[in-house]
């Protein structure tokens, strides 16, 4: 999507199959989804208890030299100027990388963010939520008492995909005070209700798991004691797990899927006001 950087280097990713059309790409993207490159899109909500109010997203895909990959950007005035055509009513900002010091802390012990982009986001833009990626390892929640931080991350640093997702609760704004302060954002805790190696059996089996199903009734004994509910989305569980009932690579496949799944379930449809 970045063509001006891709016509260099296309080779580096698509040396076997020749460059592809960056324009059409982008149009085809335009038509299923809201592509932010440093631009809003406003979401009107309606609110039983103050009417209609709206929330405010800001995207943008810059981040300072990593690499040399795509909408790469000098430190200092190049950031600069980017960060600064952030609009201050933003309520959701998305940007590819982290802010300095915020889920930017990289395994080899170097906070890697973006100073101008931090310094633009607590001072002057000050949104409810900051999401970003870009640092794999930095993949969390962090919150400074006005913005939370989100780096979502759905990689882990071998580019597997073992982050579950975050779910974010913003908030009606019900504030009755004329300070245009709004209600922070919060995260939003799944609420698993599989209790034991039973429950996760019958799960299995009512969702066509049959092979698991069978295997968690078989070796039960090896999961006493085991901490279930939320704990089955610890980021080690899958391999324990694993590891624990000798689960063959196949099968372990599907046991990532079967705890996607349960993932997806244990979010209430709706968070109380």
């Amino acid at each position: 999507l970045h063509s001006e950087y891709y016509q260099k280097n296309w080779k580096r990713y698509h040396r076997f199959k020749g460059p592809f059309d960056c324009e059409a790409l982008e149009n085809s993207l335009k038509n299923s989804c809201i592509y932010l490159r440093d631009s809003e899109y406003t979401k009107n909500i309606h609110n039983n208890t103050s009417g209609e109010e709206s929330l405010q997203f800001y995207g943008s895909p810059w981040s300072p030299f990593y690499y040399d990959w795509a909408f790469n950007l000098v430190r200092g005035g190049p950031s600069q100027k980017v960060w600064k055509n952030i609009p201050t009513s933003t309520d959701v900002l998305i940007t590819h990388g982290p802010p300095l010091g915020r889920g930017d802390l990289t395994l080899n012990n170097m906070h890697v963010g973006c100073s101008d982009l931090l310094a633009e986001v607590q001072d002057r833009i000050i949104p409810r939520v900051h999401i970003f990626g870009h640092i794999h390892e930095g993949y969390g929640v962090t919150f400074d008492g006005r913005t939370l931080f989100v780096n979502a991350s759905n990689s882990d640093i071998t580019y597997q995909a073992k982050n579950y997702p975050i779910v974010i609760d913003i908030p009606h704004n019900n504030n009755n005070n004329n300070d245009n302060t709004k209600a922070a954002a919060r995260v939003v805790l799944p609420d698993c209700k599989i209790r034991n190696s039973q429950d996760l059996s019958n799960w299995c089996k009512e969702n066509d798991y049959n092979v698991l199903a069978a295997l968690f009734v078989e070796k039960a004994d090896k999961l006493k004691g085991f901490s279930f509910r939320n704990n089955l989305f610890a980021p080690t569980t899958h391999e324990e797990l694993a590891t624990q009932l000798n689960i063959e690579l196949d099968i372990q496949h599907m046991l990532r899927e079967v705890f996607s799944k349960l993932y997806a379930e244990s979010f209430p449809q709706e968070i109380a006001e």
